[in-house]
Formats: structure tokens, sequence, C-alpha cells
């Protein structure tokens, strides 16, 4: 049974949206029916040859398919893990403080917070502060030391 005119004409409106290379031919099945095909390109068969190489058969899902992105992957894996970024309390935060700085600058200078690896630093006087901002790499190395690489990215220190 060949395709009538509004069948043809749908096909060919199907077609116009893809690039010249994709071709469509009318192939005739066993039961009768005359339906569109698309037109294996050279290229796409040197393409499917080659994944079934590489897979020993060709794969069931677009190779692409499994691909996820870094965030949703790193989201996951931290979920079931059960570690949440900051999740320091005030004692282990005042220890590591006390570890790193010593014992002199940690009784001048009070460790407020630690968000995105922002630590946030109170000193009561200029000289105190002056003097935590010389040391700055030295603390900041100290304290990831101490909490963990890579926790403690920038130091912040104001005047209280």
């Amino acid at each position: 049974m060949p395709p009538d005119a509004a069948t043809k004409r749908a096909v060919r409106t199907m077609m116009r949206g893809r690039s010249s290379k994709s071709r469509y031919v009318f192939r005739m099945y066993p039961d009768g029916s005359e339906r569109p095909e698309r037109v294996v390109t050279g290229r796409e068969c040197y393409r499917r040859k080659a994944l079934e190489d590489f897979f020993g058969e060709e794969p069931l899902l677009p190779v692409g398919a499994n691909v996820r992105g870094m965030k949703s992957l790193l989201a996951e894996v931290m979920s079931k893990l059960n570690l949440h970024e900051g999740e320091f309390d005030s004692a282990m935060l005042a220890d590591a403080w006390r570890k790193a700085a010593g014992e002199y600058l940690a009784e001048h200078a009070q460790f407020i917070s630690l968000s995105d690896g922002l630590a946030i630093i109170a000193a009561p006087h200029p000289a105190v502060r002056f003097e935590l901002q010389r040391q700055q790499k030295r603390l900041m190395t100290a304290l990831n030391g101490v909490l963990g690489m890579g926790c403690v990215k920038r130091l912040r220190f104001i005047q209280r």
C-alpha cells in the first residue's frame, strides 16, 4: 500500500528541521505498509562499528546516557557519607584555634566562625590584629592541619 500525498507531505515537514545529511526513504514492510526510514550515513556506520568493537556489541543506551555532572555526583556521595561542611561545634573550633595559634594568640584573639572556608577571627586590639595578619599563612596552614585539609581557605580578622 503506497503512502498517500498527505503522509509524504508529513514526512517532508518532519525532515525540514533536520540537517541536509539526514535522509529518509520509504521502505516497504512485509505487512504491506510503506513507512519512512532514516538512511544511515557512512560516518554513522563507522561510529556504530567503533562502538560495537569497543563494547563487544552495540550499546543499548547512547554513550552519554549515564554521564552525570560532578555537582550531582558529589552531592550524592556527601549525603551517603553523612558529612556536612561547616558542622564543627564551638568546643572543637576553640580547641583547633588554641592548637593552631599557640597560647598567647589564643588568649588574645577569639575564633568566631567557620563557614564556606572563611574563618573569622576577632582581635580586641589593633596590635593583635596586625600580628594575626602577619602570621596569616602560618595560621591557615596550622588550622587546615588540625581541622582537615581544605577546611579553611581564607582568614578574616575583625577588631572587637
